[in-house]
């Protein structure tokens, strides 16, 4: 087969693309020692995060709860959390959906230290995280929000005790 004219093709690398986090977004009363993990549609390596994925929490944001409002006593502060990333080892892919996930293309955050109770825990992903081959990053923020566990309160009662 010949073209009719010259033609030229461009070629672009995978750009990636978040598609599941554990705890997944919005997930209320996660452990303090919780380790974050993020699945993509491609290879991710843990060595060309660089700056493009950040963690911050927020004290004096408790979970939500349905049987009354949740108060927090800590006052608001913001501050970041620090972590190290590394791939899915299989030994941690016993349950679902974690079981389902390829290792290479999963990325595990595991914080340094715990997070704060009663927290809001934001992870963001910034356009231009790479995966491991390729020079094409994440093509839009990401944010992921989840909130520690509350302290232990009674939110509801009667006035009277009765006998």
């Amino acid at each position: 087969m010949m073209l009719d004219r010259d033609t030229s093709w461009t070629f672009e690398s995978v750009r990636p693309q978040l598609l599941a986090s554990l705890p997944y977004d919005g997930s209320q009363f996660i452990e303090l020692n919780s380790s974050i993990y993020l699945r993509f549609n491609t290879e991710m390596s843990p060595k060309r995060i660089g700056d493009k994925i950040k963690i911050y929490y927020t004290k004096g944001m408790p979970s939500t709860v349905w049987c009354g409002q949740a108060k927090s006593e800590t006052p608001r502060f913001r501050g970041a959390a620090a972590y190290s990333a590394r791939n899915l080892r299989d030994e941690e892919k016993e349950d679902y959906p974690l079981s389902e996930w390829e290792n290479a293309k999963t990325l595990v955050l595991s914080l340094k230290g715990n997070l704060p109770v009663e927290s809001q825990i934001e992870v963001f992903l910034y356009p231009g995280l790479l995966g491991k081959s390729g020079n094409l990053g994440l093509e839009q923020e990401n944010t992921i929000i989840l909130n520690t566990y509350n302290r232990f309160s009674l939110l509801n009662h009667s006035e009277t005790v009765s006998s």
